[in-house]
């Protein structure tokens, strides 16, 4: 898991510089490269893959020691590991753009007033929903959302004693978010309406409601492995493991050859297909896993 959040990393501090790079109108040629560039954000379906099947796994381990969670102990180390850095950084970010702002251009000033105006959106952790000052904010409003939903839904389904029956309860939570993106790309194909960076991004990227799926196919094989160990690694010393790792890494290579999340301002970039609006967080997920 450490060689996947490494790769991660990496892939996610590329995609940034190639799209900052593009926004001052640098490019390549070849499509094939820049949408492989581009498609570096895959690595936020791995980072969210990895953060279900990671915290799942600690909390099906105590409900299966303990048959409960200590919900006090859970938010108290999600609290103190995320809330006191995070609220630091955007209060700082706060005045130091109130302090830029005072010696700006006027055009400028406005916009950084416009984006201090928005922070309160960060503070609540809405920033998946509604656009608040730091751009980035919205994975973690995401994860916060998933720390307050997660041990809630485990202890309900922990009421069901089959454990095939809270695997397939669970299930849900990887279909609504995928209904939802088709049934949304279905609306919006039916009234004509682009599907351009923008709504792409806040419709169908940023929202909890939307993304949730990634997470919980995490949460899904840390269930798995949690209940049924011996399966798991009779499966793992089977070759057929290493064939279904082999295509989830051809999965991950076709994804970002051959698709884009699509910026329709650029020649290279058509707008967002089905796949890419519907598809592609939950086989991204998948195929990291």
């Amino acid at each position: 898991m450490n060689g996947i959040r490494s790769i991660a990393y990496f892939m996610l501090i590329y995609a940034h510089l190639f799209r900052a790079y593009r926004y001052f109108g640098i490019d390549g040629d070849n499509e094939w490269v820049n949408n492989f560039l581009n498609n570096g954000s895959l690595c936020m379906d791995a980072f969210f893959a990895l953060s279900g099947f990671l915290i799942g796994g600690q909390l099906f381990r105590e409900l299966k020691n303990r048959q409960t969670i200590s919900l006090r102990k859970f938010f108290t180390k999600r609290i103190l590991r995320i809330l006191p850095p995070y609220y630091i950084f955007i209060t700082w970010q706060y005045f130091m753009l109130g302090s830029i702002q005072n010696d700006a251009l006027p055009e400028i000033a406005e916009g950084m007033r416009a984006v201090r105006s928005r922070v309160i959106y960060d503070y609540l952790y809405l920033s998946d929903y509604i656009p608040g000052s730091m751009t980035h904010g919205w994975s973690l409003s995401i994860e916060e959302k998933f720390y307050l939903l997660l041990p809630l839904a485990l202890l309900l389904l922990n009421r069901v004693k089959h454990r095939v029956g809270r695997l397939l309860l669970l299930s849900p939570f990887l279909l609504v978010p995928l209904l939802f993106r088709a049934y949304y790309y279905a609306y919006l194909t039916s009234q004509g309406t682009e599907i351009d960076t923008g709504i792409y991004l806040l419709d169908f990227y940023y929202p909890f409601h939307a993304r949730m799926d990634s997470l919980f196919v995490g949460v899904i094989f840390s269930a798995v492995y949690t209940y049924f160990p011996d399966s798991v690694i009779s499966y793992l010393k089977r070759p057929i493991s290493r064939y279904a790792a082999a295509i989830g890494l051809l999965g991950l290579m076709a994804i970002m050859l051959f698709t884009t999340e699509g910026y329709p301002d650029h020649p290279l970039n058509p707008q967002p297909a089905f796949f890419v609006a519907v598809l592609r967080t939950l086989v991204g997920s998948l195929c990291w896993l």
